[in-house]
This record gives C-alpha cells, structure tokens and sequence, in this order.
C-alpha cells in the first residue's frame, strides 16, 4: 500500500500496519544466507542456536547437509515461518514423547514442510501437532517403516502428502486418520504388503500415486486417478471377492 522505501522505516503507513510486519528478522547466521525474509542454511547442527534469544522473522528457512537434529524447542523462536524445508540432512526423528512437548507445536502458520532425503524411521502419534495449516507434506526418500495411526491428526488442512520411497510394507486401519481434505496421496515406491480394508478411511482423495494396482483396488473409487498397471489376469472386483485379500495383498 506504500513505496517500498517506506517499508520497514519504523513507522506504520498502512492502516492494517502491514509494512512493519516481520520487519526485524535479526542477523545471519554465518552459514546462512539471507534475503529479506528467507534464510538458507548449510551444514549447521542446531536449528534453535538461529536468531539465539530473540523470535524471529523469517517466513522461509530452508536447512541442508547438516547432522541436526529436532528438540521439542528447535522451532520455538520461528512462529512466523509459511515453508519450512530441512531436506537433505540426516534427520532421525521429529517426534517426541507427548509430555516432552511437539517439534512443532508453535508452528501454525506453516504451509508447506519438507522433510524428504532424510533417514527417518517412525511415525508417531499426534507427531505434526501445531501444524494446523499445513497443505503440503514431503516425506519421501527416507526409511519409513511404521506409521501410528495418529499421526496426522492436526493436519486438518493437508493437501497433498508424499510418502514415495520409504520402506513401508504395512498400511492399517484409519492410518490416514484426520487428512479430510486431502487430495493427492504418493505410495509409490513402497513395498507394500499388507493393506487392511479400512486404510484409506475417510479420504476424499483426487490422486493416489502407487504402481501397485491392488492399493488402487482397496482404495476402490472411481473418481480417484490411480497410474498403476492393472493386472491382465484379475481385476479388483475378483480381488476383493477375497476375503483374506481385502486385508493382506
């Protein structure tokens, strides 16, 4: 609503005081680069050492090749971040006992969190709380192999969800609890095995990205895009006559 000289010049021209608004982001780190409100940072090892005793600014923080690792406070000073990327480190674990307190539970603007190229293992319940506005979640390419049903139940607003190369083999009942919204879903590149009937529960989704044609049958809609290749020799209405294939494939 003003000339960009007038932004961030310590005095309030809009009416909605939109141009002092995250206007002290605080220092660089000295291995971060920062422009206006991003900050991206290389081979650092605590994310909570950033912007040390002050909130910070930043809207985008984007952290790569470091051996970080996520107490239930890393995030506390970062209330104003929309997209959080901590891709392509060696992350473990973003989950904490309940009573320990969440990673991002202060988190409530946040659009878009990616947590691929990592080596993390578990899902835990009630894992993403905070994120109440979250529409995009990355996780491909770790070494997923549980996921608790829970885990998504904060994210009321996800979109999109990508679970591409993990190690998941097991899919149960209502693991997808909570994501009413969502409309794109990648298994693709999962070995999966067992699938029990009620996984995909209360989805409404408008893509599921597997190769594997029988998670396309249990999630059985017909608005739904599934690539997979169907099998020349079945289809899903002989597959779901099964009894014991509707829950293990």
């Amino acid at each position: 609503c003003v000339h960009k000289s007038e932004v961030c010049d310590g005095i309030v021209h809009c009416d909605d005081g939109e141009d002092e608004l995250l206007c002290d982001t605080g220092p660089c780190d000295p291995n971060c680069k920062c422009v206006a409100h991003a900050a991206h940072c290389i081979g650092i090892q605590n994310i909570s050492t950033l912007h040390q005793d002050k909130e910070s600014g930043l809207k985008y923080l984007q952290v790569h090749h470091g051996l970080i690792t996520l107490s239930n406070k890393a995030f506390h000073k970062f209330s104003n971040l929309l997209f959080i990327d901590i891709s392509k480190n060696f992350l473990t674990a973003i989950c904490h006992k309940i009573e320990e307190g969440h990673t991002f539970e202060r988190q409530t603007h946040t659009k878009s969190l990616d947590l691929s190229s990592n080596v993390l293992m578990d899902l835990l319940y009630d894992c993403f709380a905070g994120l109440i506005s979250l529409k995009e979640l990355l996780l491909g390419d770790n070494y997923i192999d549980t996921i608790v049903k829970g885990s998504f139940i904060p994210l009321k607003k996800l979109e999109t969800l990508i679970l591409s190369r993990n190690k998941i083999k097991v899919l149960k009942n209502s693991v997808f609890m909570g994501l009413e919204r969502l409309s794109f879903l990648f298994l693709d590149g999962n070995n999966i095995k067992e699938l029990e009937a009620k996984a995909f529960l209360g989805l409404d989704l408008s893509f599921l990205g597997t190769r594997n044609y029988k998670v396309c049958c249990v999630y059985s809609t017909e608005s739904v895009i599934c690539p997979a290749e169907w099998h020349w020799m079945s289809t899903c209405d002989d597959m779901l006559s099964n009894e014991g294939m509707r829950v293990v494939i």
